[in-house]
């Protein structure tokens, strides 16, 4: 954990402005014309979740998932487009992975702010370019909070397999979550730190940090595997 801190304090993500602050995240004695940005028209790409199933997949998002699945697939002919279908949902789901690492490794350079979704997937991109930092076989992933946490996004690293993405209870004790959009809010240590620990104790536990994103519904979102980060360019 303290080699990927230190990592981000010489990044972008330790200077990057915020579009979206919430008040009850922001620490006194913030001075928030230096953190707070104009809100930019660039959003994070659609991916699809990896704990969704082609079954339980509503259409308006099949469609969704159709039209920038060929976007990536460089198919623009009308009569050559490709449906999601139960046989390539997986297909698919990696494809809008690939393109989901590729935006933020991509986006990174001019990288300067944004909001939460969009600062998450800067944060996957960056991590796929430093997979050195991370533990060895450790899966990443992007996980938002329901209605009720705004849809805030975050990155969790290291969460136990076979444990329940809902619960953060099962998760472990060996992950770890980076959230660069709350500590650009925060003033003090350890809200400062974008790495948070959830073992009470260590340099990087953050109680209300973890009040914050506990007490709302977790979502999964996009999850990738180590060696998804270093091959899917």
């Amino acid at each position: 954990m303290k080699a990927i801190q230190d990592a981000i304090e010489g990044s972008k993500l330790a200077t990057c402005k915020i579009w979206n602050l919430w008040e009850k995240v922001c620490e006194k004695g913030l001075e928030v014309s230096k953190v707070k940005a104009s809100p930019g028209l660039t959003a994070a790409p659609l991916t699809i979740p990896e704990s969704a199933t082609f079954a339980k997949t509503k259409g308006l998002d099949l469609r969704k998932y159709k039209a920038r699945y060929n976007e990536l697939s460089g198919i623009k002919d009308a009569d050559a487009l490709v449906d999601v279908t139960a046989d390539n949902f997986d297909e698919v789901r990696v494809l809008l992975k690939k393109g989901y690492l590729q935006w933020g490794r991509t986006n990174y350079s001019g990288f300067t702010g944004g909001n939460c979704t969009y600062i998450a997937g800067i944060t996957v991109g960056w991590l796929a370019e430093n997979t050195k930092l991370l533990p060895e076989g450790v899966r990443v992933e992007q996980f938002n909070l329901a209605p009720g946490g705004e849809g805030h996004a975050f990155v969790v690293v290291g969460r136990a397999s076979g444990s329940d993405p809902a619960k953060p209870a099962t998760w472990g004790e060996e992950w770890f979550l980076i959230d660069p959009w709350y500590s650009r809010q925060r003033v003090t240590r350890p809200g400062t730190n974008a790495v948070k620990d959830p073992v009470p104790g260590g340099d990087y536990y953050d109680k209300d940090f973890l009040a914050f994103i506990f007490d709302g519904t977790i979502a999964p979102g996009p999850a990738f595997t180590a060696e998804e980060l270093a091959t899917l360019r």
